[in-house]
Parts: structure tokens; C-alpha cells; sequence
């Protein structure tokens, strides 16, 4: 708040025509105001009971506050216009969890919104901005302790063409008792129109850092240049990326990574469409810390390039035909890879619907001497089970095989309020996840991520049963030398017969994988994937079936899904909404490379209403669902959320609830998990 106080001064100082005019005229005037009285009370309770284990956390926060927000300007609107918003009251917390019990706590909470706008009307203006808020992490994350986050900053704007510029700083603080983070961002960017040419430039820094001895820093420089005719558009870009990661335990990462990309599309006669690109990327690594498992530095350099020429036949007729090509080295190796494709899509009005038709067929050779790396290679798990009683756990594949089993490393993107910045927290093997493999292909099963420092989970995002996780995985190949040929081919079609009243659909795909190399063993794997199905759609019902199976050396399965959905407004204030589903799959060949594979039974249902009253300015939601699954472990989940929606005169009632127990049963595990979490807010505007 000094620093933007002691510039406002001097922004008025510093401006001719003031020293002329009348003290008064600078005399800040408000043009607007108002006032709300707000009530907010939050409720959450998690137990979780696993064998003999059970831990408990309860937070119960109330908080009171009064807020004024006033609009005004100072001399004229077109000189300097103002927003600031001051709040404050009281804020009473209970927390309880399985190591302490807390007394209720009661503190006075403020906060600030401020931002000032120097000639705001004008091509050319400057922001100026400070606020101080409660941030949305949970409270359990600190042990009872609300973080406190201050920001301020600063941007400055150009915006007339042929020029846009902007720069910009901001610092940013979070503080929950002894635990807290910090971070200071720098912006620079440019953009130049001239002709048919736009020409940007950028610089962004930021520095981030936390009382857990965690410290990240990026920089980044980028440049792009567009140029549009009427048939051609080229499109260069080029950047350069540094990231720097230090953790306390694990040691510390460094990216760089150059790329240099170019794009082009052209319109041709007689409806030809076609594009070139081409990428180049130097990525190199460097790490330190005893616990890594890759080699302290490593560089890889990356070339691709590629080529498609479209055409359209009337209005029925689409085929596309592509040429790519990639090389890469590595500190122990290199590859290369060509692929040749051909997809055609044909659509026809037949009797009572439309036909679409479509073929595809790809070849591909790639030839790898020595070793090959993947770097921060980007996963999100599945989870096999509908309303999850745990959203950690979950399965994902690497994307590439032959893996070095000893070198796989993974990380986890942590969950941080908006404010802060996420970094990745490398996970232990056997603890936080496991490795399993058939044939060459590897996957990775999550487990838990618990136990990793800091706090991956700070928010509530993460505790919905629907949030994914995002992970980075890193690996190097088996040192060989290895050159493989792929086919792929297939086709599919599709039925869209009275007005989608029946839709079938038929699809076939068929992937052969050839090692060409003189090897001792020889590989060749084949995989075929077969599906066939309809979708039936009768308002207010739509009925989606399909059979799907699949041949592989690797992971053959079968699976049988249905899925019935209904959406019907019985009224102008009544919606009804509910899914019913099911789906079986069976695993004759287990990810871990047994023979007994297992099955998997998912069912479920779920239904729901709104129900507005718009006399008095109401709406409510109710929903009810249950899942169930059996598989390696049995896992039964209910859930009930409801809400409302309530406006009266100068009075909003907003009401949020979720209630949820998981139970889930494994071969050596047994875990419930029940949550209980309740947000009522009612705000009452004042004048």
C-alpha cells in the first residue's frame, strides 16, 4: 500500500498541467459506493479407516466481515479512476483431527482490494494494483491455520497499432503461521502489425519460493511471426524455456529447451488444401541429488517435419494424405522414424439417415541405434471405478516400450491454490506407485501420494472425485540397437438412421509391429481392436451400447458397456436428469505378465432434479448416486449433493453440500473413506 501511495505522488507531481491547476480539482471524488454484510460458514469432515488405522479430520470455520467497495476518480475519469474495496470482521475456526483437538479460534480477519488506473481512456495506461485475501486452500493443509495471501504489482499498457506493448511486475506473498510461499513475476511483450505481417515478442520470469526449502525459477523468451494472404498462411515461432526446480530431498532439476517451429498452409484449385511444418527441440537436463536415477546431464535434439494435401469431392468425398519425419539424438543414441498415411471419409444421404464411411492406413519405420530417452513425459491416471473412493489411484502407460525398467522415474504436479505456482514432486517406487509390465509395454499404477514433501493436495480441487492428477514421467530405452516396422490399418461405419433415432456403428482396427532387426529373438506383436455398437436417442432418453475386443500381445481384453442417460424438463421450474450404467471387462493377460488375468464389473446409477421457483427468485438441486465395482478389490461409492440458490430483495442465499462414503476391499486392503462437506454463504447488500 506505501508503494503505490508513494507513486501515486509522484504520478501527480510529475504531470505540468497540475502544478496550474487547483488544489481542489485533485481532490479524490467518488461516484459510486456500496456496502454487504457477509456470512459464510464452512463445514468438512473426512474419516478414513484403513485395517486398523483410522484418521479424522474435522474443520468448522464461521466467518462475519462487512465489506465497501467505492468507485471514484481524482481531476477527471479520463485521468485517474480508482476501485477500492476494504472488509473486515471476525472469523471463528474449530479444528479437529486425530493427533489434536483445537479449542475454537477467533481472530479478526481483514482484507483490501485496490487498484488504480492512470489514463485509462488513452492508448497508452498504466495499472497499478495491491490486495490482501484469505486464500482458497484448505485449512486442514496447515493444521487450522486460514493462509493470508498480499499481492501488489504493476502494468503498463500501449495499445495502439502498429504497436501493442505491455510490461508488468507482481509479488505475491502467502503466509498460514510458520508455512508460506513467495513468488515475484516479470512480463515483457510486444506485438507489431504491419501488412500482412503481426510480429511478437515476449519475456516472462518468475521466482518461486517456500518455507519447505522448495525454490523454482522460469524464463522465458519467445518470438512469433504470422503472415496471412489470401490462399497462404506461414506462421514462425520460436522460443526459448528455462526451468529450475530445487527440492530439499531429491536435489535439483534444470530444463532448457530450445524449439524453432515452422507452419504452413496453403488453399489450392479444385478444392486441394495442403501443409508443411517443421519442428526442431533441443531439450537438455540437468540434475544433482543422490536419488536420481538418470545420468546428470542429458541432451536430446529433435527434428520433425511433415507434409498433408487434403481434397474434398462435392460434399461427400474427403481423403488426406500425410508424410512425416522425425530424427532424434541422444547422449547414447538416436533414432529415426518416416511414416506414410492415407485416411479417406465418405458421407452419403441414404433412405431415412446418412451413411458415413471411412478408411484409414498408415507404415511406418523407425530405426533406433544405442539408447533413447524420453523427458517429462506428460500422464493424467485412469481410474477404472465411477465415483472413485480414492482419485489418487489410478493407471497409465508409457508411451514408448523396450523401457530400461531402473531408469523410470515419476513425478506429480502438486495442487496449489491459483495464486501460487505448481512445481513436481518426484514419487518413491514400491511406495507411491508401482511398475508392471507384459511383453515391452510398461505401465504405471498409482498407489498413494501420501508421505511426499511439500503437501501435493492444498486445495479442494483435488478431493473431488472427478480430478485427475497430472504426471511426468521420465526413462531412457534398453541399450540396443532396434529397427521396427509398423502397419496400421482399418476402417469403421457409422448409421445416423431417423433423425438419430438408431445409430449403429462398426469400426476395425488393426495394428502389426515387425522386427526387421537381425536380433536373436525377434518381436512381432499384433493387436487387433474390434468394436461394434449403436446409440439410440429418444428424447427425453439416449441408450449407448458397445462391444468392444481386443487381440494383443500384450494386453488382450473384452469389454461390454451400456450407458442409459435421461435429461426431461416436466415443467418451465422442473428438470429431471439421471444415468444408469454398466460395463464388464475381462483381462486374460494381466498387466503384471500372469496368466490369470481378472475381470472387471462396474455398475452404477445416478439421477438428480432442478427445481426453480423464479416468483421468488429460487433454485435448489438435488443429486443421489451409487457405483459399484468388482474386480481385484470391490469397491462400493454413494453420494449426495445438493444446492441452493436464493435471492430476497437485497439478500443472496447460496448453499453448497456433499456427502460421500467409499468403501473399497482389496486382496490385503481393507478402506473406508466417509466425507461430509457443507459452504453456506449469505450476503446482504447494505446500501
Amino acid at each position: 500500500m506505501r508503494i503505490l501511495l508513494f507513486i501515486f505522488i509522484i504520478t501527480v507531481v510529475a504531470v505540468p498541467s497540475l502544478a496550474s491547476a487547483a488544489a481542489s480539482q485533485f481532490i479524490p471524488k467518488i461516484f459510486d459506493y456500496s456496502g454487504e454484510l457477509t456470512l459464510e460458514m464452512r463445514y468438512q469432515n473426512d474419516k478414513r479407516t484403513s485395517g486398523n488405522d483410522s484418521r479424522q479430520v474435522t474443520d468448522t470455520t464461521l466467518t462475519e466481515k462487512l465489506e465497501l467497495f467505492t468507485i471514484g476518480y481524482v481531476y477527471h475519469p479520463n485521468f485517474i479512476t480508482f476501485t477500492l474495496k476494504l472488509s473486515g470482521g471476525l472469523r471463528e475456526e474449530k479444528y479437529t483431527s486425530t493427533s489434536r483437538d483445537l479449542p475454537w479460534k477467533t481472530d479478526p480477519t481483514t482484507g483490501y482490494y485496490f487498484t488504480m488506473y492512470v489514463l485509462p481512456s488513452h492508448p497508452y495506461n498504466l495499472e497499478l494494483f495491491t490486495s490482501r485475501f484469505t486464500s482458497a486452500t484448505a485449512s486442514s493443509v496447515f493444521g487450522g491455520v486460514q493462509p493470508e495471501t498480499t499481492l501488489y504489482g504493476a502494468r503498463l499498457k500501449y495499445e495502439k497499432r502498429p504497436i501493442m506493448a505491455s510490461l508488468s511486475y507482481s509479488h505475491r506473498a502467502t503466509q498460514a503461521g510458520p508455512s508460506g510461499s513467495e513468488s515475484q513475476a516479470y512480463s515483457a511483450n510486444a506485438t507489431y502489425f504491419r501488412g500482412r505481417f503481426v510480429n511478437t515478442a515476449g519475456y516472462d520470469h518468475l521466482d518461486y519460493k517456500t518455507t519447505f526449502n522448495n525454490t523454482s525459477s522460469n524464463d522465458k523468451l519467445f518470438f512469433t511471426n504470422e503472415y496471412n494472404y489470401t490462399n497462404q498462411r506461414l506462421l514462425s515461432e520460436i522460443s526459448i524455456n528455462e526451468n529450475y526446480q530445487e527440492e530439499p530431498n531429491t536435489g535439483s532439476l534444470r530444463l532448457n529447451s530450445l524449439l524453432w517451429k515452422e507452419t504452413l498452409a496453403l488453399k489450392l484449385p479444385w478444392n486441394f488444401t495442403s501443409g508443411l511444418t517443421y519442428r526442431f527441440q533441443r531439450d537438455t537436463t540437468e540434475r544433482t541429488g543422490l536419488q536420481t536415477l538418470q545420468a546428470p546431464e542429458s541432451k536430446v535434439t529433435t527434428h520433425d517435419a511433415g507434409f498433408n494435401i487434403n481434397h474434398r469431392l462435392y460434399a461427400s468425398l474427403f481423403s488426406q494424405y500425410a508424410l512425416s519425419f522425425a530424427s532424434s539424438r541422444y547422449p547414447l543414441g538416436e533414432s529415426r522414424r518416416m511414416t506414410n498415411s492415407l485416411n479417406l471419409s465418405y458421407l452419403k444421404k441414404i433412405p431415412f439417415g446418412l451413411m458415413v464411411a471411412g478408411t484409414n492406413y498408415s507404415f511406418s519405420h523407425s530405426e533406433r541405434k544405442g539408447q533413447s530417452l524420453a523427458i517429462n513425459e506428460n500422464h493424467t491416471a485412469t481410474n477404472n471405478y465411477p465415483l472413485p473412493p480414492d482419485p489418487v489411484t489410478g493407471t497409465f502407460r508409457l508411451n514408448n516400450e523396450d523401457v530400461e525398467e531402473s531408469t523410470i522415474e515419476i513425478r506429480v504436479k502438486t495442487v496449489v491454490p491459483p495464486e501460487e505456482t505448481p512445481i513436481f514432486v518426484k514419487l518413491q517406487k514400491d511406495f507411491h506407485y508401482r511398475v508392471t509390465s507384459a511383453a515391452n509395454a510398461f505401465s504405471i499404477t498409482i498407489d498413494r501420494l501420501d508421505g511426499t514433501t511439500p503437501e501435493v493436495c492444498r486445495t479442494m480441487d483435488c478431493e473431488s472425485s472427478t480430478y485427475q492428477y497430472i504426471f511426468q514421467a521420465s526413462y531412457a530405452s534398453r541399450l540396443n540397437d532396434r529397427t521396427t516396422d509398423t502397419k496400421t490399418y482399418g476402417f469403421n461405419l457409422r448409421f445416423e438412421l431417423f433423425q438419430n433415432l438408431f445409430s449403429p456403428f462398426f469400426s476395425y482396427d488393426k495394428t502389426i509391429q515387425s522386427e526387421v532387426s537381425d536380433t536373436e529373438k525377434p518381436l512381432d506383436i499384433e493387436q487387433t481392436t474390434t468394436s461394434i455398437g449403436f446409440k439410440s436417442q429418444l428424447e427425453p432418453f439416449i441408450l449407448l451400447a458397445q462391444y468392444q475386443k481386443i487381440e494383443s500381445d500384450l494386453n488382450p481384453s473384452s469389454s461390454l458397456s451400456s450407458e442409459l442417460s435421461y435429461l426431461k424438463a416436466l415443467s418451465y421450474t422442473v428438470t429431471l436428469n439421471g444415468k444408469i450404467l454398466y460395463r464388464k471387462e475381462d483381462y486374460p493377460l494381466a498387466l503384471s505378465g500372469n496368466n490369470t488375468g481378472y475381470s472387471l464389473t462396474v455398475y452404477g446409477a445416478e439421477a438428480g432434479v432442478i427445481k426453480t421457483f423464479p416468483s421468488r427468485r429460487l433454485t435448489t438441486t438435488l443429486s443421489l448416486g451409487y457405483a459399484r465395482s468388482e474386480g481385484l478389490a470391490t469397491a462400493s461409492n454413494y453420494i449426495l449433493k445438493s444446492s441452493l440458490s436464493w435471492k430476497l430483495g437485497n439478500t443472496d442465499i447460496m448453499f453448497t453440500g456433499k456427502a460421500s462414503l467409499s468403501q473399497s476391499k482389496g486382496i490385503r486392503t481393507q478402506q473406508d473413506l466417509a466425507s461430509e462437506f457443507f459452504y453456506l454463504t449469505v450476503r446482504r447488500r447494505l446500501f
